[in-house]
């Protein structure tokens, strides 16, 4: 039971520590134009971006992983998120923080479980298996190719036009490792990673429309493997949209992780206000 609690540290407070980062790098510009709030509470990471209105960019992480959260702090949390987050906002609580106490509290305040949740993958550091991807070449970004990279998670995502930049600030960022896949010339989609304790967190993984199903993000994830055993990471960690039972297999993300040595750790629940 320990150490899946401490297990389950890893995998949280590196992904959370990621977010803040990125929501840190954010140009004065964007952080107006889109509306762009953080805040650590606790051990808790707050995100927030009301003119980005999904869960990735509006949501309460590390609910409870390290030490249980107080309900002062939950209602502290919850004001903070109803001020400043877009609609749709959530708490995402993993199992071990998943509480008898926790649950009724949620509960008294109208929130339940919304969705199917999200798989928490982890990996040690096998080699990857090699999976041909003809025609794609990774690349580590550089100043000179942070517009593109910019560029490629902006459209890739369909967020907002203007975000691009932001995104772009990422290079050269303390922890971070970027890449870009290419078709030729062109850049087709991107991959990140974070590392924190020894631990990389793989996540803004996107492909332009046209380019999908090619191989680019298979090429992406076992690049990042690569280099993340080449600097003797300890373990890999991400994330995606958890897909109905017995559906796996339908899901791009979750398929591609899971090809790619991946296993699920736990699915963190989305608890969202009726």
């Amino acid at each position: 039971m320990r150490s899946h609690l401490f297990e389950s540290c890893l995998l949280e407070l590196v992904e959370r520590d990621a977010w803040l980062d990125l929501f840190a790098a954010a140009p004065e510009g964007c952080v107006q134009k889109f509306g762009i709030g953080s805040q650590r509470l606790g051990n808790m990471g707050l995100l927030a971006c009301r003119e980005i209105p999904i869960i990735e960019f509006n949501r309460a992480m590390s609910v409870g992983i390290v030490a249980p959260t107080t309900e002062t702090e939950l209602d502290q949390t919850l004001a903070w998120l109803k001020a400043r987050a877009a609609p749709g906002w959530a708490l995402q609580v993993s199992p071990p923080a998943r509480t008898k106490t926790m649950e009724e509290w949620l509960r008294s305040r109208a929130f339940s479980v919304s969705g199917t949740g999200w798989t928490k993958f982890k990996r040690g550091t096998s080699p990857v298996a090699h999976v041909p991807t003809p025609g794609i070449q990774v690349r580590s970004v550089n100043t000179g190719s942070a517009e593109a990279f910019g560029h490629v998670v902006q459209a890739g995502f369909g967020l907002p036009v203007g975000s691009a930049k932001w995104f772009a600030g990422l290079v050269g960022r303390p922890g971070w490792h970027l890449y870009l896949a290419y078709e030729g010339k062109t850049p087709i989609a991107c991959g990140a990673a974070f590392v924190g304790r020894g631990v990389a967190w793989h996540g803004i993984d996107a492909t332009l429309g046209e380019f999908r199903r090619r191989g680019a993000q298979t090429a992406l994830i076992g690049r990042r493997i690569e280099d993340g055993c080449t600097a003797e990471f300890i373990a890999f960690t991400a994330e995606t949209g958890q897909p109905p039972a017995g559906q796996e297999a339908a899901y791009p993300s979750y398929r591609n992780y899971s090809r790619a040595g991946f296993t699920p750790a736990y699915v963190r629940g989305n608890y969202k206000p009726a």
